[in-house]
């Protein structure tokens, strides 16, 4: 068997360095960086009367803004307020 000269055996025991290095951040990564735990939040549910409520009432309910809260408003006045769900 040939014998290898100094700098091959350099080159090999770096790359047995190098290989032990990744394997070993591999499995650190793996053990200490699992993500956490998924927290899911409830949304807290506003319930008001829409017969009653004025525009800043109305805005607070997702997805309502001025323009549409000033629409209920109008269509409650005229049409004598909302008789079910509609």
């Amino acid at each position: 068997m040939s014998d290898f000269s100094r700098s091959e055996r350099r080159l090999i025991l770096i790359f047995l360095i190098f290989s032990l290095l990744s394997t070993g951040l591999s499995y650190r990564k793996k053990i200490f960086f699992q993500p956490a735990e998924t927290i899911q939040i409830k949304e807290k549910r506003i319930l008001i009367d829409i017969n009653k409520a004025d525009r800043m009432q109305l805005e607070r309910l997702p997805g309502i803004g001025p323009v549409l809260a000033e629409n209920i408003i109008s269509y409650r006045d005229t049409a004598g307020g909302f008789k079910g769900k509609e």
